[in-house]
């Protein structure tokens, strides 16, 4: 296998209780949600969110209740668009 395949990692939300998490406002089809996941379609909106049942400490990493769709910060871009990483993309929101 490919030496570049041997130290890969997920990222994701730490699932900490104070920690922000999001509910979308927005009512999706299930085509419509799966061509954002995959980054087929932009929105023309920003995407609206709304605070959860818990948790209201902001992170860098925010997560939802849409399965891969995590809420990036400002500095979090910044390290992606610095460091030249690809494979990923954004889209507006609000909450």
């Amino acid at each position: 296998m490919d030496p570049w395949f041997d130290h890969l990692y997920t990222m994701s939300n730490s699932m900490n209780r104070q920690a922000l998490h999001l509910d979308t406002d927005e009512t999706f089809g299930r085509d419509t949600a799966d061509r954002l996941l995959r980054g087929d379609l932009v929105p023309r909106q920003p995407v609206s969110f709304r605070r959860k049942q818990f948790g209201s400490r902001p992170t860098d990493l925010i997560g939802t209740t849409w399965a891969i769709i995590e809420l990036a910060s400002d500095k979090l871009i910044d390290v992606l668009r610095t460091g030249k990483f690809t494979g990923w993309s954004t889209f507006p929101v609000v909450i």
